[in-house]
């Protein structure tokens, strides 16, 4: 269960893939079940009408939307690193944010080939033009980011030494 409460406080996209996890072993009310496949069709339709929705901020619930308006309003010219600690969060963001911000976004993870990752920590520590880092879990430990200004942690993991693990990248003597 630990789990899917996690993937809850992260993403429409990490809940239901522990939903479909857990559903194996474990009864799932349906309720529960249309929840949050409507969650997860809400926040789709949210990327699907990106523009629409960014012009009427305030009226929508998508986290993924307030973060992407956060950082346009507050964070614009400045470097930083987005942690993520569900896949399915990384892969949702990582595409999301490079449909919106372009080039100025690049991506470390499990999933992406381990030479192109290297390549593009490179892109984030040298090129002025590449602003925000997108990370899952595998990106939190034993990587030098202290050329970002700022961490956004998107899930916050349970464990107090992740956490620190991951400003440690950033937080260098």
């Amino acid at each position: 269960i630990q789990p899917l409460i996690e993937a809850f406080f992260s993403s429409p996209w990490a809940y239901n893939a522990r939903l479909l996890e857990i559903s194996n072993k474990v009864s799932i009310p349906d309720s529960v079940i249309r929840t949050a496949q409507r969650w997860l069709d809400d926040e789709k339709e949210a990327v699907h009408n990106i523009a629409d929705v960014m012009d009427d901020i305030e009226s929508h619930p998508s986290r993924l939307v307030k973060l992407i308006n956060y950082i346009d309003e507050n964070l614009f010219r400045e470097k930083l690193v987005v942690f993520t600690d569900q896949i399915e969060t990384f892969k949702a963001y990582y595409e999301v944010f490079k449909c919106i911000f372009g080039d100025e976004v690049t991506g470390f993870s499990e999933v992406i080939d381990r030479d192109e990752a290297e390549i593009n920590i490179y892109k984030f520590q040298s090129s002025p033009e590449c602003k925000i880092l997108i990370c899952d879990r595998s990106g939190g430990e034993g990587r030098n980011l202290q050329s970002a200004d700022y961490v956004i942690h998107v899930d916050l993991p349970w464990n107090i030494n992740t956490i620190e693990q991951r400003i440690g990248r950033l937080d260098r003597m």
